[in-house]
């Protein structure tokens, strides 16, 4: 039986922390269109996430984006937790 690489950096992201940051950047840069807004999957990027803080670096093309995201955050975050299915995020800082 066959299985995707995204199952298997899953299983390995339990046991490895540096296996659990790609996991969830990979995942998140995947799944981008089912947390972000439509008019702003363009404009903005996965950067990075840290594992200690539980917190989503974003970049932001611009600071009308930033302002829209800090403004959406609570909505990006519901969004981004029922994608993993716990409260994986806690926080988003933006760049």
């Amino acid at each position: 039986m066959e299985e995707k690489f995204e199952e298997v950096l899953k299983k390995l992201s339990f046991k490895n922390p540096s296996l659990k940051k790609i996991y969830v950047i990979s995942k998140l840069r995947d799944e981008s269109y089912n947390f972000l807004p439509e008019n702003l999957i363009q404009e903005v990027k996965v950067v990075n996430y840290s594992i200690n803080e539980r917190a989503l670096l974003l970049s932001c093309s611009n600071n009308f984006v930033k302002q829209e995201i800090v403004f959406r955050e609570n909505e990006i975050l519901k969004k981004i937790n029922q994608i993993f299915g716990s409260d994986e995020i806690k926080k988003i800082k933006l760049v």
